[in-house]
């Protein structure tokens, strides 16, 4: 089985590229929706070379108790410096693959990040990152459902996995 692609999700603290990490979720798929290596973290947040928003963390605490018990628990956080290295290594054997998120949020915080903690390579092509928005403009019809619990970093991952496979399943299928 072959896999080409990364999907990328991370909860924060903000919304900008300085936004403060505090959950990541990195899993690898096809387009047929096949989902391949996974990686999950909870990360202590570092407000180094980050800035919180006062307005994501009001959101944050309007969300569910179960949501914010899984994002925000006390054991198991690892270090931004723990994270980065996590990601290289994910990436050592990906680094062809295409990068899926919502490309000026995710992709920005951990390129940020690298640069900041002064890695000179990102892990991934620079022309590798794919942004989930613009198939959503491209087909807008196509609809999903919500796989595990909204708002965590690898059930996002899997849920925009199946709309990215349906999205481009639509719009291939649009231009037949």
């Amino acid at each position: 089985m072959s896999f080409e692609h990364v999907m990328i999700d991370l909860e924060t603290l903000g919304k900008t590229a300085l936004a403060p990490v505090v959950e990541i979720g990195l899993v690898e798929f096809n387009l047929k929706g096949e989902i391949g290596a996974k990686y999950h973290a909870l990360v202590e947040p570092n407000f180094k070379y980050s800035k919180p928003c006062f307005e994501t963390i009001q959101w944050w605490m309007s969300q569910r108790d179960e949501v914010r018990a899984k994002v925000f628990q006390k054991d198991f956080r690892i270090t931004y410096h723990k994270m980065l290295n996590d990601i290289q290594d994910f990436f050592v054997y990906r680094k062809e693959s295409s990068i899926w998120c919502h490309a000026t949020f995710d992709a920005p915080i951990i390129e940020n990040l690298f640069k900041s903690y002064g890695h000179s390579n990102m892990p991934w092509k620079y022309n590798a990152v794919k942004d989930i928005r613009t198939l959503t403009f491209l087909a807008p019809e196509v609809k999903t459902k919500c796989k595990g619990m909204r708002h965590t970093a690898i059930d996002d991952c899997l849920t925009q996995i199946d709309y990215v496979c349906a999205m481009i399943k639509t719009i291939n299928c649009n231009n037949n």
